[in-house]
């Protein structure tokens, strides 16, 4: 009964008196399943994404699962699973890595980064859908990790895949060759991406 704005407040002043500690955590887990608002929703799902809830994975695995809640829930209960970490997650990312709305297909790529279990990812090379399996090859996309590189390696050897995927995979593991030099902190002049890897 509470007005959408004043729960949004609500969702961050708990937090701020209580994050991460079980009385804050389960009002908002609660919040996150069942507020009427998409905004108390959404709000709820990034406090917990901030926090890195453990006990919030699966919550949020299920709102970005439901393709009926709004967009802008999901899309936070992708970055929220991402900060998260658990690879419990990954299976409902990578289900979103096909989304129609671009900014949840990127957010669940981002998370997926973000929780690098490549091996765990690497199922969604074998789905069903192209879409997913794009998704989890963008996903692993520069992605300088031995895992991803076996996956990509894999999939690009195997000929019962379509020859394009295979192409793209081969791709992928050819432009992870190099990787980048890092930034040493200091001045690398006016057009770094000019210098060579």
């Amino acid at each position: 009964k509470t007005d959408p704005t004043a729960g949004r407040h609500l969702v961050w002043t708990l937090d701020a008196l209580a994050g991460g500690t079980p009385e804050a955590t389960f009002p908002l887990i609660d919040a996150l399943k069942s507020s009427p608002s998409a905004d108390v929703r959404a709000q709820a799902a990034r406090a917990l994404g901030m926090r890195a809830v453990p006990i919030a994975v699966e919550p949020l695995a299920e709102v970005l699962a439901d393709a009926n809640v709004d967009p802008t829930v999901r899309l936070q209960a992708a970055v929220a699973a991402g900060r998260v970490g658990d690879p419990k997650a990954v299976p409902a990312l990578l289900a979103a890595t096909a989304d129609a709305d671009p900014y949840i297909a990127f957010s669940a790529r981002a998370a997926l980064r973000r929780i690098g279990d490549w091996k765990a990812a690497a199922a969604g090379l074998g789905a069903s859908d192209p879409k997913v399996r794009a998704g989890t090859m963008l996903a692993m996309e520069m992605t300088y990790d031995l895992d991803a590189a076996s996956a990509l390696a894999g999939f690009a050897a195997e000929p019962k895949h379509a020859p394009d995927e295979r192409a793209r995979a081969l791709f992928l593991l050819a432009q992870g060759h190099r990787r980048p030099i890092p930034w040493d902190g200091r001045w690398w002049g006016t057009q770094p991406a000019k210098t060579k890897p």
